[in-house]
């Protein structure tokens, strides 16, 4: 496997991924090196800044979930297979009928267990902060003449480097 990448190299989406499970993990280091990865290769700053609006996005949903208390049995520590019989079914009845689903209730199931998992490192309070701060990055990213690298690594710093 290490032959093979060095030979082709990582993918954006593999890096891409990196990027948002470091962000969700808290891992600063990993975070800004997926993120100086993914512009060498190329990507458009948009273009991350719109993954990292995302997993955000799911960690807060995931937030609101845990705390509403319908997810029935649902733990941190569980295996994906338990998940898969325990929780998913709850997860998909919670939308009432003709209602647009959650946005994280709607992912591939695999997506929606690391989020819940991943969500319980945050508080509703840091994550409605980092809503408001991808806001204001976004604006500044389309906005301003500012640096984009800089700016999404502010993003990292804040939301990683908060322990």
């Amino acid at each position: 496997a290490t032959d093979v990448e060095a030979l082709i190299g990582k993918t954006k989406e593999d890096t891409i991924f990196a990027l948002t499970a470091a962000l969700s993990g808290r891992n600063l280091t990993r975070a800004l090196q997926s993120l100086h990865e993914l512009i060498d290769q190329g990507l458009h700053p948009l273009m991350i800044m719109t993954m990292i609006v995302r997993e955000i996005r799911f960690l807060f949903q995931a937030n609101l979930l845990i705390a509403s208390g319908r997810l029935g049995t649902y733990q941190s520590n569980m295996d994906y297979g338990r998940f898969q019989k325990a929780i998913l079914p709850a997860l998909k009845g919670l939308t009432a009928e003709g209602d647009e689903p959650i946005a994280i209730v709607s992912q591939h199931p695999f997506v929606t267990y690391q989020a819940l998992k991943n969500a319980e490192r945050f508080t509703r309070t840091e994550l409605t902060g980092y809503l408001d701060l991808l806001v204001r990055t976004d604006l500044a990213l389309k906005t301003t003449g500012q640096d984009p690298r800089l700016l999404l690594e502010r993003i990292l710093i804040a939301v990683c480097g908060n322990r």
